[in-house]
């Protein structure tokens, strides 16, 4: 980490002392990060590249650009739904609940 991630969550924590709200008040992680790329637009590709898989995997989902080729430049978009929300949803249609 560096002081940029310090600076980041005291800005966050001012903004709820000033307010009294949370600035991203997700129900989990999945719901804080739709709420982030709401409000500060989408993160940068090579920053999601530079994401350990599960993380990737967590939260965005890639998308191949128009006329690129197999191996060639993607774009990342944020997930709809969650993994887990998901799996959850694929279980409860399997057992027929």
């Amino acid at each position: 980490y560096s002081v940029a991630i310090d600076v980041w969550s005291l800005g966050c924590i001012l903004a709820e002392m000033h307010t009294g709200e949370p600035l991203f008040s997700g129900s989990d992680q999945f719901d804080q990060m739709q709420k982030i790329v709401k409000l500060l637009g989408m993160v940068p590709n090579h920053m999601i590249e530079r994401s350990g898989e599960t993380q990737k995997a967590q939260f965005f989902e890639r998308t191949r650009t128009v006329g690129a080729t197999v191996g060639g430049p993607n774009e990342w978009t944020i997930r709809q739904t969650s993994n887990a929300a998901a799996s959850t949803n694929s279980k409860s249609s399997s057992s027929g609940t």
